[in-house]
């Protein structure tokens, strides 16, 4: 199996396992695939894919130390973007990937079940409702959102499932994230999250930065949080 043409793509500091590439491959296609039944993604072909949602996906990577064991949660999954990908790539990380659409839950599980992935579920949900499982709730090493919602939106849904300790990381565009840090700031706090600064990088081809603004979780969040109504949603990233 050739090495597919993302190496070069990737952020300056992301490095990967020679024996993620076979796996990162594998999901590329396997996307693509379900792509043509649901609309998981408006990549439609391998190269957009790689370019753009796999090399942006990965830059996670570039933010924390992944751990064996450590259990990591994506917030609107959608196509598996970053959740899935990060767990082709670090095989000793365990997954779960929520979305409160079930058509794109069962999508993300018959990828799953077609790359035989081990270390990665999928689970239909609503992120306000499922945050307060007890086998959920504050559970998580890393959590994570991509393209879901405005930053004060993503903390109180965030705050629910990340361990006292771990981090959450969002992805926002560089020209967006200091209005959207201090649009957060009044909820972060609250929530028990400190802010730990943003992670700015830039994908090959592209002329403007991106960020992941990241939080650390020093305390645990209030009962009531996240509140079912979220907060005003926006700030969709495509």
């Amino acid at each position: 199996m050739t090495v597919p043409p993302l190496r070069p793509a990737l952020p300056p500091d992301v490095r990967l396992d020679e024996a993620a590439w076979p796996r990162l491959e594998a999901f590329v296609a396997a996307l693509l695939a379900e792509n043509e039944r649901l609309n998981l993604t408006g990549a439609k072909t391998a190269d957009a894919l790689w370019r753009v949602h796999v090399a942006d996906s990965l830059a996670l990577l570039a933010c924390y130390s992944p751990a064996a064991g450590q259990r990591a949660l994506d917030i609107g999954s959608g196509g598996g973007l970053p959740g899935l990908v990060v767990a082709c790539a670090v095989p000793q990380q365990h997954w779960l990937l929520i979305d409160s659409v079930r058509k794109k839950i069962d999508a993300l599980n018959r990828i799953i079940e077609k790359l035989g992935l081990t270390n990665a579920e999928a689970r239909w949900g609503r992120a306000e409702a499922l945050a307060r499982e007890s086998t959920l709730r504050e559970q998580f090493a890393v959590v994570t959102a991509r393209a879901v919602a405005a930053l004060t939106v993503l903390v109180e849904y965030a705050a629910g499932f990340v361990a006292i300790g771990g981090t959450a990381w969002f992805y926002k565009s560089a020209s967006a994230a200091e209005r959207e840090i201090a649009a957060a700031r009044p909820v972060a706090g609250p929530c028990g999250f400190e802010l730990i600064g943003k992670h700015a990088y830039r994908l090959a081809g592209e002329d403007a930065d991106r960020v992941l603004i990241g939080y650390r979780k020093v305390a645990s969040a209030p009962s009531a949080s996240p509140r079912a109504a979220g907060g005003q949603r926006g700030g969709r990233r495509t």
